[in-house]
């Protein structure tokens, strides 16, 4: 049961708690671990075999309209506990198997991801524009540094979701600044990890110079310099 409605091993919440009927892929044994994705699909570890109502050993992927993705079937001959995806969006699976994609792999091994990963860090003078699309790990929340030396980094803030990734507005960097971005991702189980992309270096645009005259009845006003957003 989740949220008074019958669901085995596997439901979504929507964001005010209550139950998303529209997801209704079932396991039919535990599930311990998954893995969002930044183009919506799910990767899923447990102890079942069967997923979405279709053959999977302890490990599926399911689709973005939550179907089962059928060009995704490794198969494992044990239990998976915890499940990472890299950003270059191949999943490292851990638990208690001998085989993970008919090879040999004892307790640890990695799956590799024909699905293709983007990510770009933008500044556009004012804002900082995080976008993350295809097989990379979706975050659940982003922060910024910035640094002139690499080595000692200030804290910009935290960042909103926007589509297709995070943004902060109303930055203001050094010249030639560098620009960190991290997300941190919690896969369920014992999986908790960040995914950074550094950036730039940027400067933020010079501030105008404005002058203002008076001749006549009204003052005439010009302006010199770099006008940003």
């Amino acid at each position: 049961m989740l949220s008074g409605q019958s669901h085995t091993n596997l439901g979504r919440l929507n964001s005010d708690g209550s139950l998303d009927t529209s997801f209704t892929p079932e396991a039919d044994n535990i599930v311990y671990s998954l893995a969002v994705l930044t183009d919506g699909k799910i990767v899923v570890g447990g102890v079942f075999d069967r997923l979405g109502g279709q053959p999977r050993a302890r490990i599926g992927r399911l689709d973005v309209d939550t179907s089962i993705d059928a060009a995704f079937f490794p198969g494992v001959n044990g239990d998976v506990s915890s499940l990472v995806v890299q950003p270059d969006g191949k999943i490292v699976v851990g638990g208690g198997f001998t085989k993970l994609g008919g090879q040999e792999r004892h307790g640890i091994g990695r799956l590799s991801n024909t699905d293709l990963t983007f990510q770009n860090l933008n500044f556009d003078g004012w804002r900082v524009t995080w976008l993350r699309g295809g097989a990379s790990p979706e975050v659940w929340r982003t922060t910024l540094d910035a640094s002139t030396n690499g080595v000692d980094w200030d804290d910009l803030g935290a960042c909103q979701r926007i589509p297709g990734g995070w943004q902060l507005a109303g930055v203001k960097l050094a010249s030639n600044a560098t620009v960190r971005a991290r997300g941190f991702v919690s896969g369920g189980g014992i999986s908790s990890w960040f995914v950074e992309t550094i950036g730039g270096p940027f400067t933020s645009p010079s501030r105008p110079r404005i002058s203002i005259s008076r001749g006549g009845s009204l003052p005439f006003v010009s302006v010199a310099g770099n006008v940003g957003p």
